[in-house]
């Protein structure tokens, strides 16, 4: 350890200063710090009790500094959100190499586990980057490889002449008929120098060759692995891309997983940039819960939890725009109910003016209704559901099933609401809701929550849940009941 913190310091002799970030700043890096999952669900219990015991406490101080360290460079040219995505984790890397940290494919995963442990990063980057890793060192294996390419759809004497015959005949087209009229020059030219991974991206020039290929294909002929992969080999055996670019567009088309994630490290740093505790209270802003609080969760209740927690889900399903819309509704929602510490607001009123005709002149008057306080809950709910509704039917939300649970956790990720407050906001809903049978109620929130969102909150919120489902619960007569039985008379709204 000695060792290393000699060749830290001498490394730091070479490099400027780092700036100096202010929370507001775009450049700042304490936003990709943990503050929301309390429980991981990307690392084995066992390998984060591992770290934790077998890890120096050096180590782990030092590795997320590192880390830290090696963005701060990057970002002095660019926002961290425009960096290409293999530059984060091959420029720390590079940095854990000078100062003498082995960097072996297994070894730096285990160094991204550090950072996870350690709060630098949450679930969701994690996982980005460790598949980022792996894809970084599939290419470098995939560089090195000088064996001489074997396609697997047969021998070129076989198939550059007969039908291409491995599918349906919708696929059976021979290489003459296919790369007629296509100028493989146009189609890869990005790659006549592989993409340098600074101003030019490997995956969103990978990326862009798709479209190149559909524009050449005639009609009927269609984009999939196998006519990307003849590409590749017709690209290489004419001479357009070399052998090296040529295994590594074949790593990346077979083996990557990079093309499959549903949630990519660019649209994770713009909801993270964009979104993330940016409806913080003014007025009782606080720092978050201590995330490292132990929890008290028994292991039975950890195994009955989904593996995907909502928040990542939300990630996958909304952009950083979306996030923010959907956490205003509940906004709005708690500024109805008078819930929202930097708003003042007052009984709602229902005011209702009346005309009529005494003795030839027009006399007005006006019904004034102030709206009891299950009735002002009542109408804040409903105009939520308008709310959800209106969001639901545009059309930058085409083609997505807003979820309730989905709202609540994109309050939590914004800011506005924090773990303590999160029960109260999921009753918005559920809980009070005179249309549904209390007993569904309760049953429902307990999946929703106790599934999904309670997977990453930390301690006292899981207890505060536990105490509130219990008081709710003796209240139910009968799991049978229907929910208008319990109506209040003297409430307007229901």
């Amino acid at each position: 350890m000695k060792c290393r913190i000699k060749h830290l310091a001498v490394y730091l002799l070479f490099v400027t200063a780092t700036p100096v970030y202010s929370l507001d700043d775009p450049y700042d890096l304490d936003r990709l710090k943990n503050n929301k999952e309390a429980i991981s669900t990307a690392i084995a219990k066992n390998e984060w009790t591992e770290i934790e015991e077998n890890v120096s406490s050096k180590d782990r101080r030092l590795i997320p500094w590192l880390f830290k360290y090696s963005l701060q460079n990057l970002v002095k040219t660019k926002p961290i959100k425009e960096l290409c995505d293999l530059t984060i984790i091959d420029y720390f890397t590079r940095v854990l190499k000078n100062v003498k940290y082995s960097v072996s494919e297994d070894e730096v995963k285990q160094y991204l586990k550090i950072l996870r442990v350690e709060q630098a990063i949450d679930d969701i980057f994690y996982e980005i980057l460790v598949d980022l890793n792996r894809n970084r060192f599939g290419l470098l294996r995939a560089k090195n490889d000088f064996s001489k390419p074997s396609p697997s759809y047969g021998p070129e004497e076989i198939w550059e002449f007969e039908p291409y015959d491995r599918y349906e005949n919708e696929y059976e087209i021979s290489d003459e008929e296919l790369f007629k009229s296509v100028d493989l020059s146009v189609v890869y030219h990005d790659f006549k120098f592989w993409p340098d991974g600074q101003d030019r991206c490997i995956f969103s020039s990978v990326t862009n060759i798709g479209p190149k290929i559909i524009a050449s294909l005639e009609k009927g002929q269609k984009l999939n692995s196998e006519t990307f992969e003849r590409y590749n080999y017709r690209a290489y055996s004419t001479g357009v891309i070399d052998l090296a670019t040529y295994k590594k567009l074949e790593y990346l088309r077979e083996d990557s997983t990079y093309f499959k994630r549903k949630l990519g490290l660019y649209k994770y740093l713009d909801i993270v940039y964009k979104a993330k505790d940016l409806m913080v209270s003014q007025k009782y802003k606080e720092e978050i819960s201590d995330i490292t609080l132990e929890d008290t969760y028994t292991s039975e209740q950890i195994e009955r939890l989904s593996t995907l927690s909502r928040r990542k889900l939300v990630y996958e399903k909304y952009n950083s725009q979306q996030i923010l819309m959907l956490a205003q509704v509940i906004e709005k929602a708690s500024q109805r109910m008078g819930n929202d510490p930097d708003v003042e607001s007052s009984a709602p009123v229902i005011m209702q003016q009346f005309t009529r005709i005494v003795e030839g002149k027009k006399v007005n008057y006006v019904e004034r209704y102030e709206l009891d306080s299950q009735s002002q809950y009542n109408y804040a709910r409903r105009r939520m559901r308008v709310e959800i509704n209106d969001l639901q039917n545009m059309t930058s939300f085409q083609g997505i099933s807003i979820d309730y649970a989905d709202l609540v956790t994109a309050a939590l990720e914004t800011g506005y609401i924090t773990h303590e407050d999160i029960a109260s906001v999921v009753m918005y809903d559920d809980l009070w809701n005179p249309e549904i049978p209390p007993y569904s109620r309760l049953k429902r929130f307990a999946y929703t929550v106790g599934r999904t969102t309670l997977l990453y909150l930390p301690p006292p919120w899981n207890i505060t849940a536990s105490i509130g489902l219990t008081a709710v619960e003796s209240l139910l007569s009968s799991n049978k009941s229907n929910g208008v039985y319990n109506d209040n008379p003297a409430t307007i709204f229901e």
